[in-house]
């Protein structure tokens, strides 16, 4: 007996029965619906991502079924007989609006099971997308997880999980919970061929060079750090970013605001990570991106600048999130973020946790952002220890505040408005170092 979705372009699905998710979307996810297949024709539709004070329109292969204040409702779907599975559309909107809110094209096969474990999806490809990897993230009731590609042979995996070097075209991608009683999840995704970035997203030199490209010191700027085991290093030598060892966001921008494509991200050929915004065609078009190594605990260490913002839009962050995608309950370690003040002195380290977004520990690190820092954070299971070009500055011991499970870094410079940029605005990383 096998329960099993299919989805394209979905952030979320398959929540428990009474829509209790095992995971939530990053804060930076856009709205997307959670869908959970269920018994007797029905399936079990909501949205996460966006709040809504208004009636929502709920609308099943373009017929307005449904309309209510409520985020989460049961639908009856047609059944059918046979091993091909009926596909299905869903979209919401506000009422007295076209916009579209979040849809999806999902469809639920012809058998069920009440004992198949739950599975969640946390984050997935968009259907059309530039780059050549796709990030899937999910969380199951059951250790028991195997993951295919385009009909290969199903693999364990964990989440998040990685498919590199895919060419043009269409892929899809498959998750299965379970042995004999399985739940599985598939999503489709379009890689598009790569195309030059518009004209306009070639901006001018900036006006603050970067430092010399002299190679990173040998060793951490963290006093006694010397005989930890080297984990990951980048330099951002060469042209090209390491796909195998960042993946790139291409989706909308924290909170909905502007646009993170991959072409924003470059390497400048002189040793630096370039993040680079700019308003294209009426958006703010940015970029992000994460590194492949997840582990919890570890010395993380780079050497960063971000330029001045005059409209007081773009924040630059480099920070650790929790691989299970639970945010605030599994943390978040912010060692660098400047916030969208002008000038960028103070900027600020933050840690995330507990089960508000508002409950954090902070620190203003009494510095100019637009100037090179070394920072650094020495995570371990009894305190967080933050470095600033070599000086510690701040010390976390409260037990509740210090997550312990597996993180990995990420780089972002993040559209905190929605207003338009009067310029390129820059973020420069000379290098980057992870330690046991």
């Amino acid at each position: 007996m096998r329960r099993a979705f299919w989805g394209r372009n979905v952030a979320a699905a398959a929540c428990a029965a009474a829509f209790v998710c095992l995971g939530a979307a990053p804060a930076s996810a856009a709205p997307a619906l959670r869908i959970q297949p269920a018994a007797h024709g029905k399936v079990k539709v909501g949205m996460i991502g966006a709040a809504s004070r208004g009636r929502l329109v709920y609308v099943l292969d373009r017929r307005r079924v449904r309309v209510t204040r409520r985020h989460a409702i049961s639908l009856s779907i047609r059944r059918h007989r046979g091993s091909a599975p009926a596909w299905h559309r869903i979209a919401i909107r506000r009422a007295g609006s076209r916009r579209v809110l979040a849809s999806t094209r999902f469809a639920v096969a012809p058998r069920s099971s009440r004992y198949a474990p739950t599975l969640v999806l946390l984050a997935a490809p968009p259907a059309r997308t530039g780059a050549n990897s796709a990030v899937l993230r999910f969380a199951a009731t059951t250790r028991v997880v195997a993951c295919s590609h385009d009909g290969s042979a199903f693999q364990r995996c964990k989440s998040p999980v990685s498919f590199g070097g895919l060419a043009p075209g269409a892929h899809h991608f498959t998750i299965r919970a379970g042995r004999r009683h399985t739940s599985s999840l598939t999503v489709a995704s379009e890689v598009l061929p790569q195309q030059a970035p518009p004209a306009t997203s070639t901006p001018p030199p900036s006006s603050k060079p970067p430092a010399d490209s002299a190679p990173p010191p040998i060793g951490s700027s963290v006093p006694g750090a010397d005989g930890r085991r080297l984990l990951f290093e980048d330099d951002f030598s060469g042209t090209q970013l390491s796909t195998a060892s960042w993946s790139p966001y291409n989706g909308s921008g924290y909170n909905g605001h502007g646009l993170r494509r991959p072409y924003a991200i470059t390497v400048d050929g002189q040793g630096h990570l370039v993040i680079t915004a700019q308003t294209i065609n009426g958006a703010t078009v940015s970029g992000g991106m994460a590194n492949r190594l997840n582990r919890p605990y570890g010395l993380y260490e780079f050497r960063v600048r971000t330029d001045l913002d005059p409209t007081k839009n773009m924040s630059g962050a480099i920070l650790t999130w929790p691989q299970s995608g639970r945010f605030p309950q599994d943390g978040e370690n912010d060692i660098y973020e400047t916030g969208t003040y002008n000038p960028r002195d103070p900027f600020f380290s933050f840690i995330h946790y507990g089960d508000s977004a508002g409950s954090q520990a902070s620190f203003k690190q009494q510095a100019d952002a637009t100037d090179w820092h070394t920072m650094a954070m020495d995570w371990s299971a009894g305190a967080i220890k933050i470095y600033r070009d070599g000086a510690l500055v701040w010390t976390v011991t409260d037990p509740k505040v210090i997550p312990h499970v597996a993180h990995h870094m990420a780089i972002q410079l993040d559209a905190l408005g929605s207003g338009k940029l009067s310029g390129p605005v820059r973020m420069y990383v000379d290098w980057v170092r992870i330690y046991q």
